[in-house]
């Protein structure tokens, strides 16, 4: 999603109603560094609630406006496949994030000593096993196996 190519759209006064919803959709699945969308009439209409003739009308517009490019690919023959579509109008395009420090990217994983938020206590631990061998016969090998005989 492109925030910048968002409040681009929403700052246009020409565009009004379900025109501006079918813009709006398409920015919202944007590339925000290159404005390229990759999607269907059939499913851009079904995300708007519309026919697709009426998909069809709204992207014509927003390319007679000059917001989008589009591409359009067919097989031979065959009916129309995915579109790929551009933005044309002008929006701030993010920065890309320095990513060189490995400590950065370590600082938002998750310790993996600190098992106890993910799996609970281990009274918890032995209660849910207590459970699953009451569900099941207690002969039987996944028993067995819960239980450490297996």
């Amino acid at each position: 999603m492109s925030r910048e190519i968002l409040s681009s759209i929403r700052k246009r006064n020409d565009l009004k109603g379900s025109l501006l919803l079918s813009a709006i959709e398409l920015a919202h699945r944007a590339d925000s560094f290159s404005g390229i969308v990759r999607i269907s009439y059939s499913y851009l209409a079904n995300k708007n609630h519309m026919s697709v003739r009426q998909t069809i009308r709204h992207i014509n517009k927003l390319i007679d406006l000059g917001i989008i490019s589009c591409q359009r690919f067919c097989q031979h023959g065959r009916k129309c496949l995915v579109n790929l579509y551009q933005f044309k109008i002008v929006w701030q395009r993010p920065k890309p994030e320095q990513t060189s420090s490995s400590a950065k990217m370590a600082e938002n994983l998750p310790y993996p000593q600190n098992t106890r938020e993910k799996y609970g206590t281990t009274e918890g631990e032995e209660r849910g096993k207590r459970m699953v061998l009451s569900w099941i016969d207690p002969d039987s090998f996944v028993a067995k196996l819960i239980r450490g005989e297996g």
